[in-house]
């Protein structure tokens, strides 16, 4: 259990590393697009189920990690993507997500997208928080690695 928790640690101390370092290189705004219709693209795998998408678009050993509080207590999860993918098919709710004003940071073959969002379940509010996307360049183009997001019940506009 304290492995698991020290790999959440050390993969949440990378992304901010790698957010510390990355206004040191603007990127191009062409790939800027291109990595905002990846994570977009993510975002139509939430609504429409669609398996075979999501295998286009994120790592096969990548994963996700969310913070909410609960009850006074910050309650950190994770998921692995092929968990994720698991899971479409069997759809609990409809969901959909919707990004403002996404930062995009780039340097070579990594880069970061941090955005507010606003998250739907069966067409009503649920909740809003900050997404951190990390992505990898390969040969079949970007990919997500690997999601940060915080879940917030208030302050929501």
């Amino acid at each position: 259990m304290q492995t698991k928790f020290m790999l959440k640690v050390l993969w949440t101390f990378g992304l901010m590393v790698i957010i510390g370092f990355l206004p040191l290189f603007p990127g191009n705004s062409i790939e800027k697009e291109k990595i905002i219709k990846v994570v977009n693209q993510f975002f139509t795998v939430l609504e429409t189920r669609d398996v075979e998408l999501a295998k286009r678009i994120v790592m096969p050993a990548g994963c996700t990690f969310s913070i909410r509080q609960a009850d006074d207590k910050e309650v950190i999860k994770s998921s692995t993507f092929q968990e994720f993918m698991d899971s479409l098919p069997n759809p609990k709710a409809k969901y959909k997500e919707i990004m403002e004003s996404p930062q995009v940071l780039v340097h070579k073959e990594i880069s970061v997208l941090w955005a507010k969002y606003k998250f739907y379940i069966n067409g009503s509010f649920s909740h809003c928080g900050v997404d951190a996307f990390s992505l990898m360049k390969t040969p079949a183009g970007w990919k997500i690695a690997s999601i940060i997001y915080t879940v917030e019940k208030t302050g929501c506009d």
